[in-house]
């Protein structure tokens, strides 16, 4: 969702804006307001004030996040996302502050019972190893839970998932009620289909 992966080609959202390129369950925005957010600020390290972007509605890609660079590169305005990662001297890099993923109406215990069979897995374990640009992941769930008629059947050791980001969220197939905030996402339950699992 940054625009400078997008520019350079290596993000396979370019030239899709206004396509449906997720699930119709998603709708996500980049909130640098958000009351309570881990980066919630008044203005980036650029000193563009902070704002709520839109980036999917209901699956359709609707924008990018930019620092003031890649902003003047397609005469567009910066989105208030540009970062100093070491001080004040560093070349800004563009990050996303607040993700939030809107919710459903559906209960945790409704999107349980309408999954029926699977595995239900509250944290993964080197998610920071997967790659930014391509979207591609490989990580241990553990502790992990099987699902089975829609309820918590007995714990599982380990499982390993892979796939890709990408392919998650055009396969979500549900959403619950529930919001936590992981680091500077803010999401609920998903429920999601076609995931390749090892182990179990």
């Amino acid at each position: 969702m940054k625009a400078d992966n997008v520019q350079r080609g290596r993000s396979p959202l370019k030239g899709r804006i206004g396509e449906k390129v997720f699930s119709p369950l998603l709708t996500l925005v980049d909130d640098g307001l958000l009351e309570g957010g881990l980066n919630t600020s008044s203005f980036d390290d650029e000193g563009v004030p902070s704002q709520r972007t839109p980036l999917i509605d209901r699956g359709v890609l609707i924008g990018f996040l930019y620092d003031h660079y890649r902003a003047s590169k397609e005469e567009v305005e910066s989105t208030g996302n540009a970062v100093r990662p070491a001080s004040y001297a560093s070349t800004p890099v563009i990050e996303p502050s607040n993700l939030v993923v809107k919710p459903s109406s559906l209960s945790p215990e409704g999107l349980l019972a309408e999954t029926g069979r699977g595995f239900y897995v509250p944290y993964v374990q080197g998610a920071h190893s997967s790659n930014p640009e391509s979207g591609e992941f490989s990580v241990v769930a553990a502790p992990v839970w099987l699902v089975e008629k829609g309820s918590l059947a007995r714990p599982v050791r380990s499982i390993m998932l892979a796939g890709t980001v990408y392919g998650l969220l055009e396969n979500l197939s549900g959403l619950a009620s529930n919001v936590r905030a992981f680091g500077s996402l803010v999401a609920p339950w998903v429920s999601v289909e076609e995931v390749r699992v090892i182990g179990g």
